[in-house]
């Protein structure tokens, strides 16, 4: 017994041994820490899966309530067939999610649900914690507050015939959706209309146009400066360092270049919620002459733009950007972008200028979406990728179920894409 007592201060002493015991104790830590950071990853897999089918469920759901009257029973089985679409197969939570608390709240517009699971955890497990729950809800509005929406129409020679009277038919269908939701005391909706060719016809803004002479270099004139103001009101692009802003006049009016040779016959149509005066407008479009894009989405701009509405009658004026109150274009077009006027050479065509064309207009739908400006694009029987792509560029992108980009083949898809178009502006935003 006392040789036992008298070696163990020599066995506390000794360092044989001492690294496995110290690796077998690090690799239980290491292994548990890896552990939990694969359970730590499948909750969070399994939860940005989950919200994200949920948020596209609540909002096709409000798409679709206005549209048509349903059932509470209709409306839940909306919800989990969209949550069902979207929860991607390698979601840890993919066969235990439960969906629940599905409202409608008709004074307030509101639909509102949740998703739960408890979703399975592996190494965690081990120590006891067979699952990890997780909660999330989700709500959005529908119907619509207020709102202001530019719509551009391709009114080139390409357009001419069956294409242009399609157009029509679709526009005009596009624009009755939307101001159904007007009433005779409260106007919560308002279109404005840019016909787009070779130029642009600014009508009532013309007198913030200047005639821009084949010798002219520099910056445009501002309002109070010496100018000759367009005469038949068509207008080129804005060049200098304004070209892609909202500016107003005050810094820089437009510039109408000497080489226009063929303007749309009829002009901007300003915001406005008299569907008859939007009607014939739209009725009265004519086609002619090559595509400048990028002057129609600029143009529709300035219709959407805060710092125009002093240039404007009152009931056309925008309103502020960072509101509720919410701002959509609609940029249409049947083929490529390829007429320019800025940096283009006296010595070359304008007609012959895809490349700055398509440019231009990526520019400016780039500096429209910082602005809080939702865009729709739709392509009519589009022929060439480049247009194709120059329309994905300059669409929003999707979100929430929401598409914002469109083709049509046929007439009768692209009436049927305005329709979709006008009821999904008349869906609202996620609220949470």
């Amino acid at each position: 017994m006392n040789n036992a007592l008298r070696i163990l201060p020599a066995f506390a002493r000794s360092r044989a041994g001492n690294f496995s015991v110290s690796f077998a104790l690090s690799a239980i830590a290491i292994m548990g820490a890896a552990g939990a950071s694969l359970d730590y990853s499948r909750i969070y897999q399994a939860r940005a899966g989950m919200a994200t089918a949920l948020d596209a469920a609540v909002m096709a759901t409000a798409a679709a309530l206005n549209e048509k009257d349903m059932t509470p029973e209709e409306i839940e089985e909306n919800v989990v067939s969209f949550i069902a679409a979207n929860m991607a197969e390698s979601n840890p939570a993919k066969e235990v999610y439960k969906v629940s608390d599905v409202t409608v709240d008709y004074t307030t517009q509101q639909v509102t649900a949740r998703i739960s699971a408890d979703v399975p955890m592996t190494m965690m497990g081990v120590l006891g914690w067979k699952v990890m729950p997780v909660s999330i809800a989700s709500a959005t509005q529908f119907g619509t507050n207020l709102s202001e929406v530019a719509m551009t129409f391709d009114v080139t020679g390409s357009m001419s015939g069956s294409k242009l009277s399609a157009l029509k038919t679709a526009a005009k269908e596009g624009i009755s959706i939307l101001l159904d939701v007007n009433t005779p005391t409260r106007k919560r909706l308002r279109v404005s209309a840019i016909p787009y060719a070779a130029a642009v016809n600014a009508g009532p803004l013309k007198p913030y146009t200047f005639v821009q002479t084949a010798s002219y270099t520099g910056e445009p004139p501002k309002l109070g400066d010496t100018y000759t103001a367009s005469p038949d009101g068509c207008a080129s692009e804005r060049v200098g360092l304004q070209q892609f802003s909202d500016a107003s006049p005050a810094i820089a009016t437009v510039n109408r270049d000497s080489r226009i040779t063929n303007c749309p016959g009829v002009s901007v149509q300003l915001l406005t919620a008299d569907e008859a005066l939007l009607e014939d407008a739209v009725n009265k479009l004519q086609a002619s002459g090559t595509t400048a894009g990028q002057i129609g989405i600029q143009w529709a701009w300035y219709t959407l733009a805060p710092e125009w509405a002093a240039y404007m009658p009152v009931e056309s004026q925008p309103g502020p950007y960072g509101t509720q109150l919410r701002k959509y274009a609609i940029i249409m077009t049947d083929g490529e972008f390829n007429t320019a006027y800025a940096d283009v050479k006296t010595s070359q065509s304008v007609s012959s200028q895809p490349a700055k064309s398509m440019k231009y207009a990526v520019s400016l739908c780039d500096n429209m979406k910082k602005k809080g400006i939702q865009i729709f694009t739709v392509g009519f029987d589009l022929k060439e990728k480049t247009a194709t792509d120059t329309l994905k560029q300059c669409a929003s992108p999707a979100e929430g179920g929401v598409q914002y980009f469109y083709s049509a083949k046929t007439g009768a898809e692209l009436i049927e894409v305005y329709k979709i178009i006008a009821q999904r502006i008349k869906t609202v935003r996620l609220l949470k």
